[in-house]
């Protein structure tokens, strides 16, 4: 038992003082686009919708929210994991959408729900989330043609990166590979909505330190949003966010809300330890989620 403590308290404090040294990272207000963040949310949702009606922008409610993308291309691995990417012509933009947690599906809540880390490659002693990891490598290559495709097609488009709950865990994962694939120059506008926790605190200070791969970004939250708060922070998980938190109270005004640059800050979602709410996790802008997702 003494030996569990002292692990508990050495792995606090080593917790404590990289927490402090990720603040002197966040030295830059950060930028947030309402309407832009509304869009990229908009097409979040219609990523969850059949392959069949997203080919000719039929899936109801969802799909008369925002344009048709040109040049649509649908990808799913066995494992019904997804993206779908696209030319958004009033942006001038390639958008990468990857599909979140189908609110009916075990298997995706169970790959939030799962705390297990496995080593990240790219940068020295991060961890991120095991089944978001593995998802990555599953679609890393078919996402790379995919990409190349169309940027062949728009090569002087910017390029937008989204997705909800479990899409916006990938995406995190997804942008610093799109990053690379375009000549390692940042890509335009990076927003998630929901997102879990994807890696530790090392991660996070990575990310972080990258300027997030994107000239802009946002993790948006909405107030009680359970899934915001997977996996735990606590010990022994140790998972942390990255940073740029866009948090809501509520979506009856869609400027009304706190801007909190770094991670994890009290005064954005993290200042709820034990009230959780899976309805605020379905009611980004103010849409119900679950129903749109069923009727499309």
């Amino acid at each position: 038992m003494k030996g569990k403590m002292l692990t508990k308290q050495t792995n606090q404090k080593i917790f404590s003082i990289l927490t402090a040294s990720l603040v002197i990272l966040y030295t830059n207000a950060f930028q947030y686009n309402v309407d832009l963040s509304k869009r990229l949310a908009s097409y979040s949702l219609v990523s969850y919708c059949s392959h069949n009606r997203l080919q000719d922008w039929s899936c109801g409610e969802a799909c008369q929210r925002v344009e048709p993308l040109k040049d649509l291309i649908i990808y799913t691995n066995q494992n019904d994991s997804s993206y779908m990417m696209g030319y958004d012509q009033q942006e001038n933009a390639i958008s990468i959408i990857v599909k979140g947690t189908n609110p009916w599906c075990i298997d995706d809540w169970e790959s939030d729900l799962t705390t297990e880390k496995i080593d990240y490659p790219k940068c020295e002693s991060c961890q991120v989330h095991k089944v978001f990891y593995q998802t990555l490598l599953d679609m890393q290559e078919q996402l790379k043609k995919d990409f190349l495709k169309i940027r062949s097609q728009h090569p002087q488009s910017k390029i937008y990166a989204t997705g909800q709950s479990l899409g916006g865990a990938l995406a995190t994962l997804i942008v610093p590979e799109i990053y690379l694939l375009n000549g390692k120059k940042p890509i335009d506008a990076f927003y998630t909505f929901g997102s879990p926790r994807v890696g530790n605190l090392q991660f996070s200070f990575w990310y972080t330190s990258k300027s997030y791969f994107s000239k802009i970004s946002a993790r948006v939250t909405s107030n009680k949003d359970i899934v915001a708060q997977l996996p735990p922070r606590s010990f022994p998980f140790l998972y942390m966010h990255i940073g740029h938190e866009v948090f809501y109270k509520n979506f009856s005004n869609l400027h009304e809300f706190i801007m909190c640059e770094i991670p994890e800050d009290q005064e954005c979602s993290n200042q709820y330890t034990l009230d959780f709410s899976m309805k605020d996790h379905g009611s980004y802008f103010g849409w119900n989620w679950a129903f749109d997702i069923f009727t499309c």
